[in-house]
């Protein structure tokens, strides 16, 4: 992935997530874009002036005021970084996460979960006595 691609990618799925990362909300997609947020900000800490975390932190407070500023600090250092881009494209190409949780003495039957994304993580997980049969997970 080319790094003015990678730039538009980030930018799009921390804008949504952005005001949010104070938050424990426990979901796979926040606790993503949490990862993707805190290795741009340890990565932004280690330029020489503190230009690049002052726009981090101004797009943090309004995404889409300073979504330009912030494409045009995390691009250049994209390009020139080949260890920081492979960590971001490593962070987004990590994939979805299906789970199956029974609780309560409950049944599960017949059950498939199908990953067509060829990454990521399936779990099913039954408690409380519950029952689980014929559960099919494929990641293709």
């Amino acid at each position: 992935m080319d790094p003015a691609a990678l730039t538009v990618l980030v930018t799009t799925i921390l804008t949504p997530i952005i005001t949010t990362i104070g938050n424990d909300m426990g979901d796979a997609i926040f606790q993503q874009g949490k990862r993707l947020y805190n290795a741009i900000l340890a990565r932004f800490a280690k330029e020489p002036d503190t230009k690049a975390s002052r726009v981090l932190e101004n797009f943090a407070a309004d995404p889409e005021e300073y979504q330009e500023n912030f494409q045009n600090k995390l691009f250049p250092l994209l390009e020139t970084d080949s260890t920081f881009a492979e960590e971001l494209r490593r962070i987004i190409q990590a994939g979805p996460r299906q789970s199956l949780t029974i609780e309560e003495e409950a049944l599960a039957r017949h059950i498939s979960m199908v990953n067509k994304a060829r990454v990521g993580e399936q779990i099913a997980k039954g408690e409380k006595r519950s029952t689980m049969e014929d559960i099919k997970m494929r990641i293709d």
